[in-house]
């Protein structure tokens, strides 16, 4: 059997990625960000005491939603990486071939082809 530990509280755990107080934490955490829809994983870190970068992971990785920034263009979204317009964009490059923007990562922003 193979142990893993809580992303929060690195207690040793037997299967997930929360031990069960840390899971209601995140509940908790989620559930404030549903009623303030401006919160961002800055103000959650210091209303729950939790690391501002977890909490962008757990939003990447659609854990947790609350307003993050568009990798590309910068605009808020809720989830994920990248807002509607970008996953689109990357798509219809992807089904003729040629993408008009090319997806380069975090720290290059957005290049154009053509």
């Amino acid at each position: 059997m193979q142990f893993s530990v809580c992303e929060v509280c690195k207690k040793p755990l037997s299967s997930g990625e929360l031990c069960p107080s840390c899971l209601l934490m995140k509940q908790e955490i989620q559930r404030y960000a549903d009623q303030h829809l401006e919160a961002g994983p800055v103000e959650l870190s210091e209303e729950f005491d939790i690391s501002p970068k977890l909490l962008k992971s757990w939003v990447k990785r659609g854990m947790l939603n609350c307003l993050v920034e568009c990798r590309q263009r910068g605009h808020l979204i809720r989830s994920g990486t990248l807002c509607t317009k970008c996953k689109s964009d990357i798509a219809v490059g992807f089904k003729f071939g040629e993408p008009e923007t090319k997806y380069v990562g975090k720290m290059h922003g957005r290049n154009r082809r053509g």
